[in-house]
Parts: C-alpha cells; sequence; structure tokens
C-alpha cells in the first residue's frame, strides 16, 4: 500500500511538473539569417509591450511596419497599424490582415496567407552549388534568427 500511494505520488509530481508550461519571453530583435535573394534582410523587433517594429530592406528598397502582436500558442500574429493618408482614396479596401509568424528555439519562421511554414528561400552564394557547375542562387534554411 505504501509502495502504491508513493508511486501515485511520484507519477502525479512529475506530471505537474513537466505539465507546466512558463510563459516565454519572445520580446527582442530578430533578423534574417541571410539575404533572401542577395538583397532583402527583415529585422523584426517584438517589444515587452505587445507592439513590433518590422523593417525590410534590400536593393533600392526599405519599408517599416508597427503594430501590435499577441501569441496564440506557437504562433505570434501582427497586426499592422494603419497609417492615415492626406487623400481620399478611390478605393477603401480595408483588408488589413495579420501576418502569422511561428515560435521556434530563439527563431521565428514566416508563413505563406495559407498558414504554411515558409521552409526555404533562394540564397545568393559567391560559389557555385556544385563547385564547378551549378546556379549561384541556391535554396537553404531561412528563419528570422534572435539577435538580442
Amino acid at each position: 500500500m505504501q509502495k502504491a500511494l508513493k508511486a501515485t505520488f511520484f507519477i502525479f509530481l512529475f506530471h505537474v511538473l513537466f505539465s507546466c508550461n512558463a510563459t516565454k519571453n519572445i520580446s527582442g530583435t530578430y533578423n534574417s539569417n541571410f539575404a533572401d535573394l542577395g538583397f532583402f534582410v527583415t529585422r523584426l523587433k517584438l517589444k515587452p509591450d505587445s507592439t513590433f517594429e518590422y523593417r525590410y530592406r534590400g536593393d533600392m528598397m526599405f519599408d517599416t511596419a508597427t503594430g501590435h502582436y499577441r501569441i496564440d500558442g506557437k504562433k505570434i500574429l501582427l497586426t499592422y497599424d494603419t497609417v492615415p493618408t492626406d487623400k481620399i482614396d478611390l478605393s477603401r479596401n480595408n483588408n488589413h490582415s495579420s501576418h502569422v509568424y511561428y515560435i521556434g528555439h530563439d527563431k521565428l519562421f514566416e508563413s505563406y496567407q495559407d498558414g504554411k511554414i515558409v521552409r526555404r528561400a533562394t540564397r545568393y552564394n559567391k560559389w557555385k552549388q556544385f563547385i564547378i557547375f551549378g546556379s549561384h542562387y541556391y535554396k537553404r534554411k531561412w528563419y528570422l534568427k534572435r539577435i538580442d
């Protein structure tokens, strides 16, 4: 009887200890692990107050955005702030959809609009793919890595 009670207690204790999920601190700055197509770099700064700054820059192109994020399981949903304009828009398309990133180990994985994870992106390398022949552009794993 004593052994069965101890075994039940330890099983219950292990269940409680391993089922607890601490809140992850995901705030910080994330940067893409390489320049997409040899030019474009993404930087995402998640702040502790659930706001973010998004920066996408590359060959003569620069884009920034701000907004709020929320965590839903292993997903981060980014909702962009609207920018007021000085003129009247002819077409009032208020389609401000969320952007989804998936949380990994100090990494964020971007997703397509249908929710599938972007696993690979085209990378430029000065070396050819197969040393002597092949393309300079080939696919590699792509993600945003935490830099601070």
